[in-house]
């Protein structure tokens, strides 16, 4: 979408009135909507198919209200990050969507990675996950990571699904990145203390 200050990515609420609510994309693809260091980096423009013009970052995430149901919007790449989804959940979603395009990966592991990675983030947020793609693969995972649907990129079709809703936090909501941390502030103590007793047995 064309606003005053530039092009966005955005996703559109809309109702009997017209648009109801939207989100515009806040973390975006570096070299694939933005150059990151442009005035350093603006070169690989002329070389690749990075973009000419940055996009406008959003400035904040959305919950919106579909039929009485408060729902985290995401799209495309951010559907990766888990702390976009725990912030949603905090927020008060129930169910997290996340509407993208895979056109560029066709043929290849991305496609069904993204996929996949949807069934982890539904049971790191506790929230039903779904991803709405346009040129790739579309599915929709529980709050427990049970799939509920899997469309293959060559499938066409309408297809229903009931997407169950949740409230409440999950250790990970509540508390964050404490255990990856913890993992690794375990992992980097315990080789200093291997590598100080390797050279102290020397």
């Amino acid at each position: 979408i064309l606003g005053d200050d530039g092009y966005r990515r955005t996703a559109l609420l809309v109702g009997a009135d017209g648009v109801a609510a939207r989100y515009d994309k806040m973390r975006l693809v570096p070299f694939g909507e933005y150059v990151p260091l442009r005035g350093l980096l603006g070169w690989v423009t002329g070389q690749t198919a990075a973009p000419q013009i940055d996009l406008v970052r959003g400035r904040e995430q959305a919950v919106l209200e579909v039929a009485g149901a408060r729902v985290g919007a995401l799209i495309s790449y951010e559907s990766q990050f888990p702390d976009l989804r725990r912030r949603l959940a905090g927020m008060g979603a129930e169910a997290i969507v996340a509407l993208g395009s895979m056109s560029g990966f066709h043929g290849t592991w991305a496609q069904p990675q993204q996929a996949s990675i949807e069934a982890v983030r539904a049971v790191e947020s506790g929230r039903a996950g779904l991803q709405s793609s346009l040129n790739g693969i579309s599915v929709a995972f529980d709050a427990n990571g049970e799939a509920l649907l899997w469309v293959a990129p060559h499938e066409r079709g309408a297809y229903t699904i009931d997407l169950p809703l949740r409230r409440g936090p999950t250790p990970y909501v509540r508390f964050g990145d404490w255990v990856p941390a913890l993992s690794g502030a375990i992992l980097l103590t315990a080789g200093a203390l291997v590598g100080r007793a390797r050279l102290s047995g020397r």
